[in-house]
């Protein structure tokens, strides 16, 4: 994907609440680093990011 199409896509979906941008931040680490930040609780993370999109989807 370009840097121009991932613009919007971070904006609108990834970057939209803390919860996903948390989410998005820990796999970004991972995948330059090779391993999470110490203390960072990926479950966490994970269930913050499926309840706000269960609210936002109202289910």
């Amino acid at each position: 994907m370009s840097t121009a199409a991932q613009a919007p896509f971070l904006q609108d979906e990834i970057l939209r609440t803390p919860a996903t941008a948390r989410l998005y931040l820990a796999l970004e680490q991972n995948a330059q680093h090779g391993a999470l930040p110490l203390g960072t609780d990926i479950n966490e993370i994970v269930r913050d990011a499926q309840d706000v999109i269960t609210r936002r989807n109202g289910w």
